[in-house]
């Protein structure tokens, strides 16, 4: 699940605690960058990165990548096997 993203200027980190909620109880993803331009940084929840972690470690297995790509090729026959002609 995606979150919204929303941009702060570095500023505006005294509101922090706000942010986080914004982050932790809308879904939402906070952008925070530099007032010069030359870096940012993004606030995510706990639940979002760990399941971009758990994302990342199946893909990176690829042994469990391998048995994802069967099942949706076993899922793809069936779909056609049952698909009127």
């Amino acid at each position: 699940m995606r979150g919204k993203l929303i941009t702060h200027c570095v500023e505006e980190t005294d509101h922090l605690d706000e942010l986080s909620q914004q982050v932790v109880h809308h879904s939402q993803r906070v952008q925070i960058d530099l007032p010069d331009g030359s870096g940012a940084c993004v606030m995510i929840s706990k639940q979002e990165l760990d399941s971009i972690e758990a994302a990342l470690d199946i893909l990176s297995d690829t042994d469990g990548m391998r048995d994802v790509c069967k099942s949706i090729e076993a899922l793809v026959e069936a779909c056609r096997d049952r698909a009127p002609a």
